[in-house]
């Protein structure tokens, strides 16, 4: 995503999250976040990756995510008209609030929008890209196999034999340490 004028990603510790202390069960979320508190990085710079965790953080009310958008004003239609002097400065007034009410949140809604469809796309085709080649992969036969998924909360474990039975230990999972 190429501009003209300088456009910046910020995030920061949301003002619900700098309100919580050690004892509340959602404090334990900011370490989660941690590469990303008082995190600012040039939009051509920002990873898939980076945006999709700064959407989740935003999600569980940790992170607040922005657009940065600097020298805007000279990108603005509106500089190109040419006005008469006497309505000059009621053409100033009303260019500087177009700019700063509507201009400026417009171009950062779009910039924020189009970020998150690329990374979201991008997870989707790493995703399926991954699961071609588990699928591409030879079968296993005559074997027994243990599958692990490892999740956010806890483990979950299967145990296939060769003869297609499955057991499952728990249903809940095991515990993560």
């Amino acid at each position: 995503m190429e501009t003209s004028i300088p456009v910046f990603i910020c995030c920061e510790l949301s003002n619900k999250a700098k309100k919580w202390t050690e004892n509340d069960k959602s404090y334990k979320l900011i370490s989660n976040f941690n590469d990303y508190i008082n995190f600012r990085r040039a939009l051509r710079k920002v990873e898939n990756f980076q945006v999709l965790a700064m959407e989740r953080g935003e999600e569980n009310e940790v992170l607040t995510w922005k657009v940065e958008v600097n020298q805007a004003e000279s990108e603005h239609p509106g500089n190109s008209l040419r006005v008469a002097p006497m309505h000059l400065d009621l053409f100033l007034t009303a260019l500087r609030d177009s700019i700063f009410r509507l201009f400026i949140p417009k171009i950062q809604r779009t910039i924020r929008r189009l970020l998150i469809a690329r990374a979201e796309e991008a997870a989707i085709s790493c995703f399926a890209h991954n699961l071609r080649q588990l699928f591409w992969r030879e079968g296993i036969k005559a074997d027994t196999v243990i599958a692990l998924d490892p999740g956010y909360a806890a483990c979950k474990a299967a145990l296939l034999t060769s003869t297609g039975w499955s057991a499952s230990p728990s249903n809940n999972g095991l515990p993560m340490p």
